[in-house]
């Protein structure tokens, strides 16, 4: 999956600012959450499947508490997802008093679960953005990955409420090969609603270590074929590119992004990590305060060094790869390890984009272009 950010949802000057400043002084103005690991659907790329530990989830008044800790640390947007939020038969009371705090609500789910009286429900407390996942753009596709049936019609349901009522809404797809051939006929979907869409192509390995989403995962030749088709998508690349240039951006440090620096993540057990991906590292809320991890045990992971020479460490195309930590950890069980996918992919785009150095590694480092250490 790509990093879990804030959308631009036409505030984009305003929340580069800001997010810059957050980095400096270091205040955990976005977060995300995952109120359960439940979810009424099924579907056959799920990273979550199978770390559905309900003894474990948080109970509404310890998400309270977590909540009041997040307000009075800074925490101006939560990012509120799962598992399906909305499978949480208290989900109301959690996201009322989330805004009640004064926090802004960005809500992902599938739509499956949004009856009239949840829309209305949102429509008196708008978040600031509802992203739902689809799954195809016809029943058969759709529930070929759900594999829940009725849920095409449910979804597409819960969405027409939404819009009826006029919350702020995105489409978005995980493109896989059970779908590849509908995202564009999902993205006319989209624009037949008025809303914008993305679809993302990064399938990792579930958390529990199951490979199984990886047989949905789709080649670099069909991302890029993907990609030239989407002119925002490309600019986006190409801006990254131009903004990130620097050969040996990062220096020493493994996370070389702006994770646990401005955002967090904090699972439906109350563990707190660096982002959603990366949570090889946690900390338990239920034993200490959001504070005490996020001034003392996040500053611990963001400041590992790398420990050895590897690709990543001078890698020219760090701008236009999904390569972080989460990724090396999940894939080989080691946080500074390459993920072969990940590398073709980035030196498959760089040539694509007609980038001058479409080369992954420094020539002058002590690895070689297949990634093995020089002897």
């Amino acid at each position: 999956m790509e990093c879990t950010v804030l959308p631009d949802s036409g505030f984009l000057p305003f929340r580069d600012r800001l997010y810059l400043k957050a980095v400096r002084q270091r205040v955990p103005v976005f977060g995300s959450i995952e109120f359960t690991s439940s979810c009424n659907l099924k579907c056959v790329h799920c990273y979550i499947a199978g770390e559905d530990r309900n003894d474990s989830q948080l109970s509404l008044e310890q998400l309270k508490d977590i909540t009041d800790q997040l307000a009075d640390a800074g925490c101006l947007w939560l990012l509120i997802t799962g598992g399906e939020p909305l499978f949480r038969k208290d989900f109301h009371d959690i996201y009322r008093y989330v805004r009640e705090r004064g926090i802004i609500p960005v809500l992902f789910t599938n739509g499956t679960l949004v009856t009239d009286e949840t829309a209305d429900f949102l429509a008196s407390f708008p978040p600031y953005l509802t992203e739902i996942s689809i799954y195809g753009a016809s029943k058969e596709t759709y529930e070929g990955v759900t594999r829940v049936p009725g849920s095409y019609e449910m979804a597409f349901r819960g969405i027409e409420r939404l819009l009826d009522r006029g919350l702020r809404l995105f489409l978005k797809t995980m493109a896989m090969k059970s779908n590849l051939h509908e995202v564009e006929a999902m993205a006319a979907i989209a624009a037949d609603y008025g809303v914008p869409f993305r679809f993302d192509t990064l399938l990792n390995k579930g958390l529990d270590g199951q490979e199984h989403p990886l047989g949905q995962r789709i080649t670099v030749e069909e991302t890029l074929a993907l990609e030239a088709g989407n002119d925002q998508r490309r600019k986006g690349w190409l801006d990254l590119a131009e903004r990130f240039s620097a050969p040996h951006q990062g220096g020493d440090l493994i996370y070389m992004c702006g994770a646990g620096t401005s955002t967090f993540h904090i699972d439906p057990a109350g563990r707190l990590s660096v982002c959603i991906l990366s949570r090889q590292e946690s900390y338990d809320l239920l034993s200490g305060t959001f504070l005490e991890g996020w001034d003392s045990f996040l500053p611990k992971v963001i400041s590992r060094k790398w420990s050895r020479d590897v690709p990543c460490r001078t890698c020219r195309l760090k701008s236009v790869c999904g390569q972080c930590p989460g990724w090396g950890y999940l894939e080989h069980g080691d946080p500074e390890a390459r993920v072969e996918y990940l590398c073709s992919l980035a030196e498959a785009r760089a040539r694509e984009l007609g980038l001058q150095d479409a080369r992954v590694y420094d020539m002058d480092s002590n690895v070689t272009n297949n990634g093995d250490e020089r002897t």
